[in-house]
């Protein structure tokens, strides 16, 4: 009787142990890590208008984080923000900005949600047709 209270204590023993120092090979109780890292800001961003109603945008690709998963942009016009693109894509064509001062920020997210902070450009639009750069044709925004 006294060998099974032996072995038995000896199991009780051992259960704890490994409920204190964990099964990892440091001795450490194992860790899920969780992501709270932001992607890093877009960079390189500038605006430009080819023609009369129509902005173009480009910022520099993210090739530092493998988790990123998109870009979005933003734009603000005297506090009416709009989301106007999500996407992996580096740039972005307003064909149709709003008569002021638009801000666009632009913002990179990861995988899990975390989102980096906002780089910005402004481009004021008039609202006036302006025969110097006004044309005929379509022309793509190109960086």
């Amino acid at each position: 009787m006294s060998s099974i209270k032996a072995i038995m204590t000896l199991a009780l023993i051992t259960v704890i142990s490994l409920a204190f120092i964990g099964c990892s090979e440091d001795g450490t109780a194992p860790m899920n890590a969780i992501d709270t890292a932001p992607p890093a800001v877009p960079a390189g961003l500038y605006v430009y208008a080819p023609h009369h109603h129509t902005v173009c945008l480009h910022w520099d690709a993210n090739t530092t984080d493998p988790d990123f998963a998109n870009f979005v942009v933003q734009r603000d016009n005297h506090g009416q923000v709009d989301i106007l693109q999500t996407s992996t894509a580096n740039s972005f064509e307003d064909p149709n900005p709003l008569v002021g001062l638009n801000v666009y920020n632009v913002y990179s997210v990861d995988l899990v949600g975390n989102q980096s902070a906002v780089t910005s450009a402004q481009y004021y639009f008039s609202g006036e047709q302006d025969p110097d750069t006004d044309v005929d044709v379509d022309i793509d925004c190109q960086p």
